[in-house]
């Protein structure tokens, strides 16, 4: 090798010697001052970087070892002080990794009035766009719909989704809409803030082909995943403060393989770090405080903790144990695309949240028969006073719409036409007498009272039935309107056979993909004159009543069909 080449390789040497050296300034101590617009020091607010949290001394002044997978610097909002926006309209109270100086200062305006002591907190499960014309439907009928809800309530209003913004697979990429999707949720056209958070499909794109590798900026592979959300939405766990409630937005998606995001290589879980840090951000939080905790896997999906070899490292009842040290606790989750209350052994409700996608855009309701919609929390002090479902779509928009009414032989589905490969087409029935009275309560659980009323006069309370439902494959019967698919006799289940037969007998969707869910409030009750004018009135937790009295027909699907 001849000198001049020998000097050249010293010094491309010696760059990325220095580079090297670079990125070893990502272990430094990051510091700086927290002040409100005055210049006046905050005390007492939380600083992290996604992996170790402090607080601001009397000073204001905060000290913070910095992670080198760090990405953001960040604050958790006081509850006196403004959840501030960016140029796009979203929560920002961050500031991005490396920065050039070690100095990290904050500027928090006050809120005008003080401390909100009520507020709501609408929360968004699943929108899971991943075309075009699933943009084209959330921005035409889901902002339109969340922004008019939100105009009609005269308190503070905040949201925060609950992950799969988008639709990232294995094989399907659409990374490019995370930029659309956080338009979409912009203060200008829904009215609020709208945190994020990172679900099972917001991930970076990769593949076997294209798998994640770790580098100096992502120790490894679940953090290199999460490199796309985070450049758009920002940090994947934080928390904030509004009245007396603290609010905190967690990743809880863990993928076990870097060429592969197919459901049997992810499930849910918190790293040993996510679990430290949570540890650090509610050593700061007072026992009394109202506990929100937002995630994307509900913490009740058993299934997805028990997958041969990966229940390791998830920490669920870790967190379940710390957060039941709180005297009120909350667990809003999605994911599930159904609408769910569960209320786990440690006493914590959970509440996992319809899609508002519903069944991925295919109609205008889910699996379970919810309409396409959002979820809204009020909170007064450190309790939740009211929560309830509210659908965006036509002849759900109303907060009075909760539930829908079925005859128990109701018959449902469309004739059979073309080539029928899923053997989905055709009928589906309720296997009910026609005294039988059916009625999906969209958001009912077991502190709900659901009455029937015959002729006007009380008749009695509705019972509800199982959620599980036999395989798809058990179902008797062919395929006709006289002789529908339906279970066996002697079977019962809240089974919704007015969705599967849209879902499955007129548009041919299979049971992967939406078309036969369970369903776990559908309530039942036998009629004592078939004959009589019904009206159905639900009570909920919070006090709220609801009434129905149209049963709708089998095959009545105007509120069902997408629009054009």
């Amino acid at each position: 090798m001849n000198f001049g080449k020998l000097r050249l390789l010293t010094l491309l040497l010696a760059l990325c010697v220095g580079m090297t050296a670079h990125a070893q300034t990502f272990h430094k101590k990051i510091h700086g001052y927290v002040k409100d617009t005055a210049g006046k020091p905050i005390e007492g607010v939380a600083v992290s970087d996604g992996y170790s949290v402090v607080a601001t001394n009397s000073k204001g002044y905060y000290s913070l070892k910095v992670s080198a997978d760090t990405w953001y610097i960040y604050y958790s909002t006081p509850a006196e002080y403004r959840v501030e926006v960016n140029e796009f309209g979203q929560p920002c109270f961050w500031k991005e990794f490396p920065t050039p100086s070690p100095r990290v200062d904050f500027t928090l305006t006050p809120l005008e009035g003080g401390k909100e002591e009520k507020f709501a907190l609408f929360t968004f499960a699943d929108p899971q766009v991943y075309s075009q014309g699933n943009l084209n439907r959330f921005l035409g009928e889901a902002v339109p719909g969340i922004a008019a809800h939100a105009e009609s309530l005269n308190l503070p209003l905040y949201g925060i989704t609950l992950g799969d913004i988008i639709f990232n697979t294995d094989n399907f990429k659409c990374s490019h809409m995370m930029d659309d999707m956080r338009d979409g949720f912009s203060v200008e056209k829904v009215g609020m803030p709208v945190f994020q958070i990172m679900g099972n499909h917001d991930h970076n794109e990769f593949n076997a082909s294209n798998p994640l590798v770790a580098d100096e900026r992502s120790s490894d592979t679940n953090i290199k995943a999460q490199r796309d959300f985070e450049s758009v939405f920002g940090p994947v766990d934080y928390s904030f403060n509004r009245g007396d409630a603290h609010i905190i937005g967690m990743r809880n998606v863990i993928f076990s393989s870097p060429t592969t995001s197919s459901t049997h290589n992810y499930h849910l879980g918190f790293t040993d770090r996510q679990f430290e840090w949570l540890k650090q951000d509610l050593a700061l939080v007072p026992k009394d405080k109202l506990i929100l905790f937002c995630v994307h896997i509900p913490l009740f999906d058993e299934k997805s903790k028990h997958i041969a070899s990966l229940n390791t490292d998830t920490n669920v009842e870790e967190v379940l144990a710390l957060l039941s040290t709180y005297d009120n606790v909350h667990i809003l989750s999605g994911h599930e695309h159904r609408q769910t209350n569960y209320t786990n052994s440690y006493g914590i409700k959970e509440h996992n949240a319809a899609s508002v996608a519903g069944a991925w855009w295919a109609a205008c309701m889910g699996a379970d028969g919810v309409p396409n919609g959002f979820n809204v929390f009020v909170a007064d002090g450190n309790h939740l006073v009211d929560g309830y479902f509210y659908g965006y779509t036509k002849g759900s928009s109303t907060r009075n719409h909760q539930m829908r009414l079925y005859r128990g032989n109701a018959v449902t589905g469309g004739p059979i036409e073309g080539e029928n490969k899923n053997l989905t087409k055709g009928y589906y029935g309720f296997n009910f007498g026609d005294d039988g009275l059916l009625a999906n309560v969209y958001n009912a659980d077991s502190e709900w009272r659901i009455s029937v009323y015959e002729d006007g006069v009380y008749s009695g309370d509705m019972t509800l039935l199982p959620a599980e439902e036999p395989p798809f494959k058990e179902l008797v019967g062919d395929l006709s309107y006289n002789n529908p698919r339906r279970v066996a006799d002697g079977v019962a289940t809240g089974h919704d056979f007015w969705v599967t037969g849209y879902l499955m007998g007129v548009m041919g969707r299979t049971t992967a993909n939406g078309g036969y869910k369970p369903c776990k409030h559908m309530y039942y009750y036998k009629l004592k004159n078939k004959d009589s004018a019904i009206k159905v009135v639900a009570t909920d937790c919070w006090g709220n009543t609801y009434e129905e009295s149209t049963i709708t027909v089998g095959t009545d699907y105007t509120t069902a069909v997408r629009p054009n």
